[in-house]
């Protein structure tokens, strides 16, 4: 199992409960391959320190989890006016796998991060949220142009309003950067941003209390896979407080 698990997502970690032991020395190297450890139900601890080494490798600060689902809500609000816009705690991924037909990416700059956020959602639920009228966009036939306007335009407004709130220094673009190629296998429906680190994932739920169109999943994670330093980033937010404290920033 834990072989076949491996070839089918080789980006995800296996820990392996064993009863006996929680070491891996007798078994086969097929299997030690595959599996990131093991451990025994008593060792709460071994497995607390694969979780940890695993799964919680990344840390991202509070206030821009927050922060982010602020502006989110705010967005997804203005593109379709008097919706109900529900998020469930933000959690930690490292599976690479696309959710619905539709993903958006744009790129997420700062001297702090360098990566990528992205949009998933199914086709059939933006579509019949343009087809009830609840959106700017109305067509009582509507395509995948509209649907992908619809998706194109949350985009650019969640991403402005990133960038306007958070990245307030500017990049150094002097020579040439690294990138990575991003590569999408749509057969298995998986995207690779040629990292393995978890990535911070929320979901959004847009409903609608006239019932107008059923309710819209909207999956949003922030992939930063070429740079990612989050003390600068409590640094600028310490720089932004002095700011205002000494009066030489106002917040209008």
């Amino acid at each position: 199992l834990c072989t076949k698990i491996h070839r089918t997502r080789p980006e995800l970690p296996i820990f392996l409960r064993r009863t006996n032991t929680g070491e891996q020395d007798d078994l086969p190297d097929s299997v030690k391959e595959a599996i990131a450890g093991c451990y025994m139900t008593s060792e709460k601890e071994k497995l607390g320190e694969l979780v940890q080494s695993y799964v919680c490798s990344m840390y991202y600060p509070a206030e821009l989890a927050t922060g982010i689902i602020e502006l989110s809500k705010t967005s997804f609000q203005s593109i379709i006016p008097g919706i109900e816009v529900r998020c469930d705690l933000p959690y930690l991924v490292k599976d690479q796998i696309i959710f619905g037909e539709l993903f958006s990416l744009i790129p997420l700059e700062s001297d702090w991060c360098r990566g990528y956020m992205m949009l998933q959602t199914t086709e059939n639920e933006v579509l019949d949220l343009i087809r009830s009228g609840a959106a700017h966009i109305t067509n009582a036939q509507p395509d995948s142009r509209d649907s992908n306007a619809i998706l194109n335009e949350v985009t650019n407004l969640i991403w402005g309003s990133i960038r306007s709130r958070y990245f307030t220094n500017e990049v150094n673009t002097d020579g040439l950067r690294t990138q990575v190629p991003i590569i999408v296998n749509h057969q298995r429906k998986h995207i690779s941003f040629g990292s393995t680190e978890p990535q911070l994932c929320f979901k959004f739920t847009l409903h609608d209390p006239k019932m107008r169109f059923p309710d819209i999943n909207i999956y949003q994670r922030l992939i930063f896979n070429l740079n990612w330093s989050p003390e600068k980033f409590d640094e600028s937010e310490k720089a932004v407080d002095e700011f205002v404290d000494n009066g030489e920033l106002e917040f209008f």
